[in-house]
């Protein structure tokens, strides 16, 4: 039986990759640099980095503390992971990142003060998207 962690390198597992994979979709989602997530893990941009690639592994108080940083779930590392089957609340915010424009639409949205703006823009949205033009 083949494992789900198969390592691709001597330090890099399929599992870490994967983990980095998502963090990067996140802060990228957030407009966030790596600067700014290691300040608030108190680490090195560098060590963000490895965390990226999958070169550095992720112990579970790091990861919570990603989560918390990041406003996701701890499964949110997760989604998406061969063989892993959790309970889906974090599929949605993965799926929000299918492709570059969306990810840059998102971004821009979270910038927009909660508020009037806000909504008058998500009613321009919508209705933009039920014109079907």
């Amino acid at each position: 039986m083949r494992s789900i962690a198969k390592t691709t390198t001597e330090k890099r597992s399929d599992i870490d990759l994967h983990v980095g994979q998502q963090l990067r979709r996140r802060r990228l989602l957030l407009g966030l640099s790596q600067s700014e997530v290691a300040a608030s893990l108190q680490v090195s941009f560098q060590q963000v980095q490895k965390y990226e690639r999958g070169t550095s592994r992720i112990n579970a108080s790091r990861l919570f503390e990603l989560a918390v940083a990041l406003k996701v779930p701890v499964d949110y590392f997760f989604t998406g992971l061969a063989g892993y089957r959790g309970d889906g609340a974090a599929a949605s915010i993965a799926d929000e990142v299918k492709d570059r424009q969306a990810m840059q639409f998102l971004r821009y949205f979270h910038a927009i003060p909660v508020g009037k703006h806000r909504s008058e823009f998500l009613e321009l949205v919508r209705a933009l998207g039920n014109s079907g033009g």
